[in-house]
């Protein structure tokens, strides 16, 4: 045999074992789609029952009415609550710990303050969710 000969059956051979190699490559690929699949499905199971129970309870509490006291126990209490206020090193505005705006806030930028009297002391103005609350 030629040397070109030679160099055409090594060529098939590499080729060869590629294509094996792909096609075990794809085999490995279709057996985890397949899990995947399964465990979208296991998962939308579990999510019809998770909301057949979320439904359960709103119709029980709905043939439940609560009582005055209750409610007005909870809203006195959410008001009792002592509010933290946060604003930044830089910035002009200071928020509700619970605003997006402060959530958005990086730690290394933060400034917390324990009142609202303290955050206006130190220039700030306060935002729609001081104003609100």
């Amino acid at each position: 045999m030629s040397s070109i000969e030679n160099n055409v059956i090594r060529s098939f051979e590499l080729v060869r074992k590629d294509v094996m190699s792909l096609q075990s490559q794809i085999d490995a690929l279709g057996e985890a789609q397949d899990k995947v699949l399964d465990l979208v499905r296991q998962l939308r199971l579990y999510e019809n029952e998770l909301q057949a129970r979320v439904s359960k309870l709103e119709s029980s509490r709905e043939e439940k009415p609560q009582k005055h006291s209750e409610a007005m126990t909870a809203r006195v209490t959410a008001k009792r609550l002592p509010k933290h206020y946060v604003g930044t090193k830089s910035g002009k505005l200071f928020h509700i710990e619970s605003c997006p705006f402060a959530q958005n806030i990086k730690p290394m930028n933060r400034v917390k303050f324990k009142s609202k009297v303290k955050a206006l002391n130190q220039g700030l103005k306060p935002c729609k969710c001081v104003q609100k609350s």
